[in-house]
């Protein structure tokens, strides 16, 4: 549970710099709610992606349900 911990806030907080880090780059430096959803929205996908990577690492498969 501390590795998918681990991960998930590792992925957050890149997403989370990658987000404002592109906010700027748009010039929506001064739009501050423009920019905090771009950076909440890659926050999110960061985590989700930094999770689902350790998961597949550790051999989780998805199949059909039957």
């Amino acid at each position: 549970a501390a590795s998918a911990t681990l991960h998930c806030l590792t992925g957050c907080a890149i997403g989370e710099i990658l987000g404002l880090i592109t906010g700027t780059a748009l010039g929506l430096g001064n739009n501050t709610y423009a920019q905090h959803a771009l950076a909440v929205g890659y926050n999110n996908a960061g985590g989700g992606l930094a999770s689902a990577a350790l998961l597949i690492i550790g051999g989780l498969t998805v199949r059909q349900p039957s």
